[in-house]
């Protein structure tokens, strides 16, 4: 039974690899293609560009378990109590506090990674809050990340990234934001001393929940401070009412970071509320859904979490052909009211011209009777001008210069009728474009 499972298992996983695949070659095609790329805008070309680059690092890389919470929840503490040992810094400022990135590593190493590229060897004693300040001042470049290695069994199955505390500085709420869209599953850490203000709902309902993440863990920190287990209950009943409302399939546990970190590295631990047991047995069932939920699943969970920003990568690019489509049927509907416009208008112009062309032949056909007139006067004239000079011309005079003469005074005459029909042709034709 468990061998048919397990072939099944493989089976759905390399069906789901194919259809990441598929879908990732379907964006570069349509990243190829310069026309589309046109229309959908170099800033959205970008974006899937960088989505592309997202699920091929996703695919690539370790599994990723991010610590989310605002500052002073005991993120890191959680973390070392996770692993057993303390490799978490504990007493960073929210100036100096970076993001590290805990992962497998046969030797320990702790490494500072810049912004540049450039990698600096650290010691566990940079990262105390003093040593790290006078130490960021020196550097040639803004720390990206710390990268921690270490042989912690858990490791070997995932990576665990602390972040630094939302909402203290811009540049690290940015950060984090970063890595939160590389996760592959999220615990959010709150405090049973200031729970679930209005910022860490806010921060779950805009960023955690549209991601979609398969899992996600919130943990109720420092329940032991409180004054009784009634006290904790409500407020982890609090908690999933507020949980409900933003992130329904979250799992709740009401914990104490510090007890379980004393209790697993063998340190003092206090019981003086009289309810160590209950939070000693939520942090119990927190590792073992962390183990079952998770590490038994995380190449389901990586896969899972890459279909799902593949969907809201779909999903983005269909809005965005939607909105494109909308605003060609608005230009479309704009060029045809245009063009109905402009139809009108030639309609109108045209009637108006038919209405004119009577008044235009009729005045061409005076000015045709005016020429004729004008020519039949000029010829008559011509004619007893002639006359008149045969009796003082000798007739061979009169035969050769008759030709010349006659073209000269024809074409004076023609000159100037030509002249005088088209002032007034023009002056008609200009009194008639004012009235249109």
């Amino acid at each position: 039974m468990t061998t048919k499972a397990t072939s099944r298992s493989s089976i759905e996983l390399e069906n789901a690899q194919k259809s990441i695949d598929y879908v990732q070659g379907c964006y570069r095609s349509l990243i190829e293609e310069k026309q589309l790329c046109d229309v959908l805008g170099e800033e959205f070309v970008t974006r899937m560009t960088e989505w592309d680059s997202t699920v091929t690092k996703r695919m690539n890389e370790p599994f990723s378990l991010v610590i989310l919470g605002d500052f002073k929840r005991g993120k890191s503490t959680i973390i070392n109590a996770i692993l057993g040992k303390q490799l978490a810094p504990v007493n960073a400022a929210p100036e100096t506090f970076t993001i590290n990135s805990i992962s497998y590593g046969e030797e320990s190493s702790i490494t500072a990674v810049l912004k540049n590229g450039q990698r600096v060897e650290l010691q566990k004693e940079n990262l105390l809050r003093e040593s790290l300040e006078e130490m960021m001042d020196k550097l040639p470049s803004k720390i990206d990340y710390v990268d921690i290695r270490d042989n912690a069994e858990i490791l070997k199955e995932i990576r665990i990234v602390d972040t630094p505390g939302l909402s203290d500085i811009s540049d690290l709420d940015q950060q984090v934001q970063e890595y939160l869209v590389n996760a592959d599953a999220v615990i959010y850490v709150a405090s049973a001393l200031l729970p679930f203000s209005e910022s860490e709902q806010m921060f779950l309902a805009t960023h955690v929940q549209p991601q979609k993440f398969s899992r996600v863990y919130v943990l109720v920190n420092m329940v032991d401070a409180l004054g009784s287990l009634t006290d904790v209950e409500k407020i982890i009943n609090r908690v999933q009412g507020c949980c409900r409302q933003i992130i329904p399939n979250a799992m709740i546990y009401g914990i104490s970071g510090i007890d379980e970190f004393r209790r697993k590295t063998g340190a003092p631990r206090a019981d003086i509320k009289g309810f160590q047991e209950y939070y000693e047995t939520e942090f119990f069932k927190f590792e073992r859904s962390l183990r079952r939920e998770i590490i038994t699943q995380k190449d389901f969970l990586r896969v899972q979490r890459v279909l799902t920003m593949q969907e809201l990568m779909v999903t983005d690019t269909m809005n965005r052909v939607d909105m494109i489509m909308d605003m060609s049927a608005l230009d479309r509907q704009k060029l045809l009211d245009i063009m109905e416009s402009f139809e009108k208008e030639s309609a109108q112009l045209n009637a108006a011209l038919e209405a004119n062309r009577p008044k235009l032949t009729l005045s061409i056909a005076e000015m045709k009777q005016e020429a004729e007139r004008w020519m039949y006067e000029f010829f008559t004239k011509l004619r007893v001008d002639i006359l008149a000079c045969r009796n003082e011309v000798e007739a061979e005079d009169v035969e050769a210069h008759f030709h010349s003469y006659l073209m000269d005074k024809v074409g004076e005459a023609y000159r100037k009728c030509i002249e005088a029909h088209q002032n007034r042709t023009d002056e008609i034709l200009e009194r008639m474009s004012r009235d249109l």
